[in-house]
């Protein structure tokens, strides 16, 4: 049985044309079962689901976490929004704009798949619906953390975690280990640890595994990195919570009417979203820049100092 796992995860999981291959057969095989809720699909519906389900797991593990191959296959068969787990998945931009614009009502899901509570807990704020709540819990979260936003007055220069600088070939581990320390400094208003950033960039490493929901729990090695992920979640809340801009949300917070543990939960979803949005999606971004800036100097590095933040833009589009 072993020695057939590693055989397809060889030749069908690591390859692109094999995860082409899981993608549309996933897609096509939940169309038929989209509008039957779960706990009313027949045991041959539901081997399916759990087959396929753990497929696109694997498949995207082997892709190195490729999300445009998930995303693209589907989407060339079906258009913007296609079935997807247990709900759909919206790639157009302006789709996307209007389901988020919509009322809604949400829950804690993750890609369409019950969050595991060791990555988000309930109260993150893309998983409450819609309304006066949510709302206010949003404004006053761009009210308070001006550097989760563009227009963010504050400094823009780089910092550094041990305030050396990195050359210019440094590795994906300096790199990580930089925009880690960046991103909590920029929004918390106060420069980390160098033993929390060695705690939090672990993250990195970790953190994509939250995409595969709650049954990843049932997994032994991936349960055993979810609990990891959960202690560095902990780590970087009580940064948050001492940081200038955290007492700050709780103090407003609490001046509106909230009561502590409210406002506590606020921030914890709002340093949760910086691991998950802030670490890995700007992780991302600053890796495959580099990586396209080195293999094309000449090149690429006239049009990024041309004009830094397009080249990021494009940058994004196209990774």
């Amino acid at each position: 049985t072993l020695c057939a796992l590693f055989v397809a995860y060889g030749g069908t999981f690591r390859i692109p044309e094999g995860r082409a291959f899981v993608y549309r057969r996933y897609t096509k095989t939940l169309e038929g079962m989209l509008e039957v809720p779960p706990d009313k699909r027949t045991m041959w519906q539901n081997i399916q689901f759990k087959f396929y389900d753990y497929a696109m797991g694997f498949s995207f593990l082997g892709s190195g976490g490729d999300r445009r191959q998930m995303f693209e296959g589907p989407r060339d068969v079906y258009g913007p929004i296609y079935p997807y787990r247990n709900g759909i998945a919206i790639t157009g931009y302006k789709e996307v704009a209007t389901a988020l614009e919509t009322p809604q009502k949400r829950g804690p899901y993750i890609a369409a798949a019950l969050a595991s509570s060791k990555c988000f807990d309930d109260y993150l704020y893309i998983f409450q619906s819609n309304g006066p709540e949510h709302q206010e819990s949003r404004d006053l979260t761009m009210e308070t953390f001006h550097g989760l936003t563009l227009t963010n007055p504050g400094p823009k220069e780089l910092v550094f975690p041990d305030d050396v600088p990195i050359n210019k070939s440094a590795g994906p581990e300096e790199v990580q280990r930089l925009v880690a320390t960046n991103v909590l400094t920029r929004v918390f208003g106060q420069k980390p640890s160098l033993d929390l950033i060695k705690t939090a960039s672990q993250y990195f490493s970790v953190g994509l595994l939250c995409v595969l929901g709650k049954t990843a729990e049932k997994i032994p090695y991936i349960s055993g990195q979810l609990n990891q992920v959960a202690a560095i979640r902990d780590a970087v809340f009580e940064f948050a919570r001492s940081s200038p801009a955290g007492k700050l949300f709780v103090e407003k917070a609490t001046a509106k009417g909230w009561e502590l543990g409210k406002a506590l939960r606020a921030l914890k979803s709002i340093s949760d979203g910086v691991l998950f949005a802030g670490f890995l999606g700007t992780g991302q971004l600053t890796t495959q820049t580099l990586d396209r800036i080195r293999y094309d100097p000449i090149t690429q590095l006239p049009l990024y100092t041309k004009n830094p933040r397009n080249y990021l833009k494009e940058s994004a589009r196209v990774s």
